[in-house]
């Protein structure tokens, strides 16, 4: 349902005509878009419970209806549960009526949510982002800086909850990128919450210091290594740096707010890195600091989603870092399965997705560990498999499953339609069966070039060059699904 633009309204007196419909100074009137036929705005949340969820949903009411709202000068015209409000034209003309709004949302969702973020916290100093997250940020792109971050997946249970926090409150300075102010809790493009603690805003801030091991002699070289060791070596041509002769002390000092971070860095010197390729390609000024310690891991993806509780890991270093599990119920009710399987399977449509390069990833040779909770269709089955079908030859691709606790436990290398049914096939023995846990492998990046119009699960697919430097860092024949976005 398109929910956006076009609303005819006459102000002052005036008619206009650009908005194609005639009305009341004081009334809006539906014209298939903005507000429905029902009389409604159908709005994409949950009902306001605070200052800043209002303003918000001002906010979608604006987007429908472009320059109306239901608020200005902190006048509101509703009922106590924001289901009826008046509108207001440009803060001035308000309407004679109420109309109806109606919210869209999940309550599974808002239930899980809202256990989710009521223990939510904002550590002291704020959500601290490493380097190679932050790497990640500036070859992937996206808009989205709280997304990457780590410690904020963590803080929200590793759900692939989407946190997005105003960037009214933040700023790029030299050498700190930064975000402060309330956030905003979306799931599958609905918003579930904002949470505004004004005397403990959500801070996510993303120094540009980046360490190597000790004792190392050319500092940008070993920078380098250690990224091309995660990305590729096309990374040694996307990537320049330039030393800038100065020092950590020439750009901070005892007033600025994040003096205390940078006070043990202040010798460290000053580089220029150049990024000629990705969504955010540009200069950052960055610190170089040899501290073998302080060397971050990089992680792969650990993601359950919300609704279903389908869990995914993988050791991949190289994907986007807002990369998060889609997950699709799809029952046991499609005849075509039911041909393969009877009546005793349960399907769903897996995979990873990343918001900031809006593709869904479904391939890779590193491979990925899945967790789903098994379907009360199959309590009773002592031994399950994930059963993926290969439509150009009819085939079924068996992966036995361990049940661990409430769930089965697969590995798999790519994604698409898996059903869950009983297992047709056991391993040997002796044969190593899924722990829960992906393990990484030594050799878990192979830039390589896209393998091009397959089918997977009977959706077309096109090989992704994902844009981390322009260039294919994901295990070779990375898969995309051509999917509309999600629902």
């Amino acid at each position: 349902m398109a929910l956006n633009n076009k609303i005819g309204i006459i102000t002052c007196g005036l008619l206009l005509t650009s908005l194609g419909i005639v009305s009341s100074a004081s009334a809006i009137e539906f014209d298939g878009e903005g507000l429905d036929a029902d009389g409604g705005f159908h709005v994409r949340m949950v009902p306001p419970s605070n200052d800043s969820e209002k303003y918000a949903l001002n906010e979608l009411i604006d987007e429908l209806a472009p320059g109306w709202g239901i608020t200005s000068g902190g006048e509101w015209n509703c009922n106590d549960d924001y289901t009826s409000c008046k509108l207001v034209y440009n803060g001035t003309e308000w309407t004679d009526e109420a109309y109806t709004i109606i919210y869209e949302y999940d309550s599974t969702v808002k239930t899980v949510i809202d256990s989710v973020i009521k223990d939510y916290k904002v550590p002291e100093g704020g959500f601290f982002i490493n380097d190679a997250e932050l790497m990640k940020y500036w070859a992937f792109g996206g808009d989205n800086l709280a997304a990457v971050s780590s410690k904020i997946k963590e803080a929200l249970s590793n759900y692939n909850i989407n946190l997005v926090v105003d960037v009214r409150g933040g700023g790029a300075d030299p050498l700190m990128t930064h975000n402060i102010g309330e956030a905003k809790v979306f799931y599958n493009d609905t918003l579930y919450a904002v949470l505004n603690n004004p005397s403990e805003p959500t801070r996510v801030m993303a120094p540009h210091i980046f360490f190597v091991e000790d004792g190392s002699k050319d500092l940008m070289l070993s920078l380098m290594n250690r990224f091309v060791a995660i990305y590729g070596e096309e990374a040694r041509n996307a990537v320049g740096m330039q030393a800038t002769g100065q020092k950590v002390r020439d750009f901070v000092d005892s007033s600025d707010e994040f003096y205390d971070y940078f006070k043990d860095y202040l010798d460290a010197f000053v580089y220029e890195m150049n990024i000629s390729q990705g969504q955010l390609g540009d200069t950052y000024m960055i610190a170089i600091v040899a501290d073998s310690d302080k060397i971050e891991t990089v992680s792969g993806v650990n993601s359950t989603d919300v609704l279903t509780n389908i869990n995914i890991k993988t050791p991949a270093e190289n994907m986007p870092g807002d990369t998060a599990t889609y997950a699709e119920n799809l029952g046991s009710e499609d005849e075509g399965m039911k041909e393969d399987f009877g009546d005793k399977f349960y399907a769903y449509e897996i995979g990873l997705y990343s918001a900031s390069i809006d593709s869904m990833i479904s391939d890779a040779e590193v491979g990925f560990t899945v967790s789903i909770p098994v379907p009360e269709i199959l309590k009773d089955v002592s031994e399950i498999s994930a059963f993926w079908k290969n439509f150009e030859t009819g085939e079924l691709e068996e992966h036995p499953a361990t049940i661990v606790g409430d769930n089965a436990v697969f590995d798999t290398t790519h994604f698409s339609t898996y059903i869950l049914a009983e297992s047709r096939e056991r391993p040997a023995e002796d044969e190593e069966e899924p722990s829960g846990e992906a393990e990484p492998e030594d050799d878990t990046v192979v830039p390589g070039a896209p393998d091009t119009g397959s089918k997977i699960g009977g959706i077309s697919s096109v090989a992704a060059s994902l844009p981390i430097f322009g260039a294919v860092f994901v295990a070779t024949s990375v898969m995309v699904f051509v999917l509309s976005k999600r629902k």
